[in-house]
């Protein structure tokens, strides 16, 4: 469930009949600032959300600013200078002051700063400067509330890291490039990325992923206690720690956030079929073309797929590997490199007779990226055949001159199969894959529990229907790693007509 997020500022603005805010925006992103404390929001420019609060409820995103000692919020507190205002459609400016201290905030629309492809990025620069005559101290912190799309509690990942799932904290070197966040973790449709280290970004001092309640909360602004809870609604502050300024310095620090464009391995896996329609016993070729278009290495990756519930395996290209029972074909295509060369994989099934009114499914990858250091599990687009044929069983039994009868068979729905792989490896060492089967699009909780019962981590996530994995790596809610033994887990799926099927087993964890 999405926080909910109260402050003073949404008094305020809830007070304000009509909209106040300016927006720098284009097709790829969209930016809306506050008239009246020049407080952000981003989105995309399709209108969805990567900032909590886009398009037009703008507070609790904000920056802080650290001057001799004490914490003042930008456009809160202190004089402004400069109310906000656009230059163009691409660029916005403000300033306040403090202790006559300047410090001007600046957001304009760039080009991705890995591909330089699109205009799909924002640029957040604030320049400083001292127009007193003696010496002040002044540091920065910004503070951005991620959502992507309706997730609120959006996963965050950091480069040569992974997934952060509690207070974690990077200080210093080795500072990493770059945080990306997600509407899902398996199956992502909506990304994001911030650059805090690479490009014209200003390294900064200090990064923290973490709880945005905590992260916001008086008090927390600039001395922050990690919380080994788990983190729910995601939230990412980036420091430049306080510096002395003598009269007159002047200095700037920048940080993006905006589409990620190309970032670390990224596989793109596109299935099709040779036909939209067909009938009874006909012959439908799947083609799964594939390659890496990131800008990382992309390694151990395994394509598969699980054939259609109505349909039966008749081949399939060179290095395949097929379980008639799990009725699962997959290649292990080792590692790809980037730039890579879409290359193809395929495999015919045959329609059985009298089997449903349509035929569909959808392929899955996983891999590890090597830029994220995360294992990512992908899915492919859907592909639908209808059956144009009506199915009629043949011949007409006539048992008198006068009556006949015509034995015509119904198609069967599909039911709702779910499928329970197990753990692999195990024993683990550091992650354990929990495989399964669905016949259907589901949502999949997997709970860990100790020998007595007590709850050790909970993962749950939207799985579309064929195979899946969810990876455990054997942390507890708190991201520490488990002691070694022996742990229960229950694993259960309910699809949206609340048709529900669930297992258990063991994994066993070595050190």
């Amino acid at each position: 469930m999405r926080a909910v997020k109260f402050s003073l500022t949404v008094i305020i603005a809830l007070l304000v009949t009509t909209p106040c805010l300016f927006s720098i925006s284009n097709t790829f992103i969209d930016a809306r600032v506050s008239t009246y404390n020049a407080h952000f929001v981003v989105g995309t420019g399709d209108g969805r959300k990567l900032l909590y609060g886009f398009p037009n409820s703008i507070w609790s995103s904000k920056t802080t600013v650290r001057a001799d000692s004490f914490n003042y919020i930008y456009g809160n507190d202190g004089t402004v200078t400069e109310l906000p205002h656009d230059v163009g459609n691409t660029i916005n400016h403000s300033a306040f002051s403090v202790n006559n201290m300047d410090v001007r905030q600046i957001l304009s629309i760039v080009n991705n700063q890995r591909t330089n492809r699109n205009p799909d990025t924002i640029k957040i620069q604030y320049i400083v400067k001292n127009n007193d005559t003696i010496n002040h101290d002044l540091g920065l912190r910004v503070q951005l509330d991620t959502q992507l799309g309706t997730n609120d509690e959006s996963p965050i990942m950091v480069q040569n890291y992974g997934r952060v799932l509690n207070d974690t904290q990077w200080v210093g070197d080795p500072m990493p490039e770059a945080w990306q966040t997600l509407d899902d973790y398996y199956n992502p449709q909506l990304k994001a990325e911030g650059g805090i280290n690479y490009g014209t970004a200003t390294k900064p001092d200090r990064l923290i992923v973490g709880l945005w309640a905590r992260m916001d909360a008086v008090g927390n602004e600039w001395t922050y206690t990690l919380n080994p809870a788990a983190i729910t609604d995601t939230a990412v502050a980036i420091f430049w720690d306080p510096v002395t300024y003598t009269p007159g310095q002047q200095r700037s620090f920048t940080t993006y956030y905006g589409l990620p464009d190309s970032s670390g391995a990224e596989l793109d896996l596109v299935k099709s079929v040779d036909l939209a329609g067909a009938e009874y016993g006909n012959t439908l070729s799947y083609t799964l073309t594939y390659s890496n278009t990131g800008t990382g290495t992309l390694g151990g990756c395994f394509i598969w797929d699980t054939l259609p519930w109505n349909t039966t395996f008749l081949d399939a290209s060179a290095g395949y590997v097929y379980d008639s029972v799990q009725r699962l074909i997959y290649w292990n295509v080792g590692d790809i490199s980037t730039p890579n060369v879409p290359e193809n994989k395929w495999f015919r099934v045959i329609i059985n007779m009298y089997q449903g009114t349509e035929v569909r499914n959808q392929a899955q990858t996983q891999y590890t990226d090597s830029y994220w250091n995360d294992l990512e599990v992908r899915n492919s687009n859907e592909v639908i055949t209808i059956i144009t044929q009506t199915p009629t069983a043949s011949p007409t039994v006539t048992f008198t001159q006068t009556i006949t009868v015509t034995l015509t068979a119904t198609p069967t729905p599909i039911p709702f199969e779910f499928e329970h792989k197990g753990p692999f490896p195990n024993p683990a060492i550091d992650k354990a894959n929990v495989g399964f089967w669905l016949s259907k699009n589901a949502e999949v909780d997997l709970i860990i529990y100790t020998v007595s019962g007590e709850v050790v981590n909970k993962i749950s996530g939207n799985f579309t229907r064929g195979n899946n994995v969810i990876p455990w790596e054997c942390k507890n809610e708190a991201g520490n790693k488990v002691a070694a033994g022996v742990y229960i887990y229950s694993i259960e799926a309910v699809t949206e007509s609340k048709e529900r099927k669930r297992f258990f087993g063991k994994i066993g964890v070595i050190k």
